[in-house]
C-alpha cells in the first residue's frame, strides 16, 4: 500500500525515525542499520530522505517499516515469511549483523553465525534455515555474501543445475578446506567432488 516514503526527516529514535512528508508525520521502525544511515544524514546536514517502506496490518495493529534499500526490505520480508518470526523480531534480527552478512549465513546455511545474532537459539537458527534455503537467492542475487567468490561459486553450481541449499552446502565445505583466498575454479572443483561423493553414497 505504501511502497516508499519521501521528504523531511525529524527526528531519530531507539527503534523508529519521524519523517514529515506534506504536513503528514510518518513514524516508522527502522533497523540500527538505517537508522545509523539517518543519522549520518542529519549530521552532514541532509534531512531530505527516502526509505522504502512495507505496511504490517495485523488484527488492531497497523506499523511501518522502513529500509535505507531494496536489498534490506528483501531480506526482512523473507524472515517474516519464517513461521514464528514477527516484524519485530525480524528488525532485532537485522539490527544485529549487516544484511550481507545475514544473508550469506543462510545461503551458506551457517547456523553458528545465525545464533550469534539477537534472539536467534539453534532451533530458531535451523529453522530460518531451513525454511529460507531455497528462497535467499533472491536477495543472495544482488549481490550480498560476505565474499564475492562465494556468490560466484554458487551461482555456478546453480547453473549447473544445483538447488541453492546443495550448491551453498558444497561450497561452504570447499572454502572451510581450502581457505577464502582460493580462486574460484578451484572452490567449484572442490565443491564438485564433494556433490559427486554424496551422490555416490
Amino acid at each position: 500500500m505504501i511502497g516508499f516514503v519521501r521528504g523531511t526527516l525529524l527526528e531519530v529514535g531507539e527503534n523508529r525515525c519521524l519523517i514529515e512528508t506534506h504536513g503528514i508525520g510518518f513514524r516508522i521502525n527502522c533497523s540500527r542499520n538505517t537508522l545509523s544511515h539517518l543519522e549520518k544524514n542529519l549530521k552532514e546536514g541532509e534531512n531530505r530522505v527516502e526509505l522504502h517502506t512495507t505496511l504490517i496490518h495485523r488484527e488492531d495493529v497497523l506499523e511501518l517499516y522502513g529500509f535505507q534499500d531494496r536489498t534490506e526490505q528483501k531480506l526482512f520480508e523473507l524472515l517474516i515469511s519464517v513461521s514464528g518470526i514477527g516484524p519485530r523480531q525480524a528488525m532485532k534480527i537485522l539490527s544485529s549483523g549487516r544484511v550481507e552478512d545475514i544473508a550469506s549465513a543462510i545461503v551458506l546455511q551457517d547456523d553458528a553465525f545465525l545464533r550469534k545474532l539477537s534472539g536467534i537459539g539453534k532451533k530458531r537458527a535451523q529453522q530460518i534455515l531451513f525454511e529460507l534455503k531455497e528462497k535467499i537467492h533472491e536477495v543472495a542475487e544482488a549481490g550480498v555474501p560476505r565474499k564475492p567468490v562465494m556468490k560466484e561459486a554458487v551461482s555456478a553450481l546453480m547453473a549447473l543445475g544445483f538447488s541453492p541449499s546443495e550448491a551453498a552446502e558444497s561450497v561452504k565445505i570447499a572454502i572451510d578446506n581450502l581457505g577464502e583466498s582460493t580462486d574460484l575454479s578451484r572452490i567449484v572443483e572442490e565443491a564438485l567432488r564433494t556433490l559427486a561423493g554424496k551422490k555416490g553414497n
